[in-house]
């Protein structure tokens, strides 16, 4: 994931990995991890404090993965929707922008 300037110069990395959903807020870029199991990470708009927000259980074989799938900064958390267990389907996460008080609506 890199960062660039509306004129195309000045681009630097911010994240050296597979990156799907992306969304920012203040000076953080939230994103999912797909070198990572897709978990939701934030790293500062200048590439420093890259730090992990969540942590998904690994896939299990026949079951849908975890991957979440959009993610939304709404007043100080972060959500995300991604499957919950067979019974429930997809379900929407949210944490806290620094990756605690975690919570599902299912």
């Amino acid at each position: 994931m890199y960062k660039i300037r509306t004129d195309g110069s000045d681009d630097s990395a911010l994240a050296e990995t597979s990156v799907d959903y992306v969304n920012a807020s203040g000076e953080w870029v939230y994103y999912s991890n797909g070198a990572d199991m897709y978990n939701v990470y934030r790293v500062k708009a200048d590439g420093s404090a890259n730090e992990k927000l969540t942590d998904l259980p690994p896939d299990e074989p026949g079951t849908p993965v975890y991957s979440p799938s959009g993610i939304y900064v709404i007043g100080g958390r972060v959500y995300y929707r991604a499957y919950h267990s067979e019974a429930v389907g997809d379900a929407l996460f949210s944490v806290a922008l620094d990756g605690s008080g975690a919570t599902v609506w299912d």
